[in-house]
């Protein structure tokens, strides 16, 4: 009976089975800290990625209201310079009609007094006639 005890034992402890079962141990143990160890990294690349992204949209953000900043300035300089010659103009084409209406009110008003001179004199010259008639 010893023996039979005894191989028994052995056959309860063979060395494959014993194998087989470390290997698969081992195995799951590898496969759940290298799941854990890919998600652990995939977090942290995660949270570092939004961390990147909110710095470059801020960076990105603060880019685009200093160029709007920019813009802004550069077109109201520009509206202001355009408005300014445009009032320039304004006024030199003013002071030109000014000056031409001065000139045109001039020279009308001296052809009115020539006019009305001829034809005073010629109302005088027709009375003087008409009065030297009847003389």
């Amino acid at each position: 009976m010893i023996f039979v005890s005894v191989g028994t034992t052995y056959a309860l402890l063979d060395p494959g089975e014993k194998l087989a079962n470390w290997y698969d141990r081992q195995f799951k143990e590898k496969v759940e800290s290298l799941s854990a160890s890919s998600t652990n990294g995939l977090l942290r690349s995660l949270e570092n990625f939004k961390k990147e992204l909110k710095d470059v949209t801020k960076n990105i953000t603060e880019q685009l209201e200093e160029y709007k900043g920019t813009k802004t300035k550069e077109t109201t300089n520009s509206i202001k310079q355009h408005q300014d010659l445009q009032l320039h103009q304004l006024h030199t084409v003013t002071e030109e009609i000014n000056i031409q209406s001065k000139e045109q009110m001039k020279t009308y008003i001296e052809q009115k007094v020539q006019d009305e001179t001829k034809q005073i004199t010629k109302n005088i010259e027709d009375i003087l006639a008409n009065l030297t008639k009847e003389e």
